[in-house]
């Protein structure tokens, strides 16, 4: 997913200074989720799915992510 050809998109995302930007390639989809807000937020990015937190090592649900303020999400996961 971090090949040059991936192909990428952004979502649209309820919380006030959130970014959601989407990359896929194959069969892998990687998901970063920016909180650019000085407030701690939640991110619903696809309900009802889990992914794999990249730096943290975690399983975590991308219908309710947490993200910190001024920090960001890494979430691999392999596409449906």
């Amino acid at each position: 997913v971090f090949d040059e050809d991936a192909a990428v998109r952004t979502c649209g995302m309820s919380g006030r200074g959130l970014i959601c930007v989407i990359r896929e390639a194959g069969e892998e989809r990687m998901i970063g989720v920016y909180n650019f807000s000085a407030e701690d937020q939640q991110a619903s990015v696809f309900p009802g799915e889990k992914g794999e937190d990249m730096l943290r090592g975690e399983s975590v649900a991308l219908d309710c992510l947490d993200v910190a303020a001024h920090d960001f999400r890494w979430i691999k996961q392999k596409k449906k």
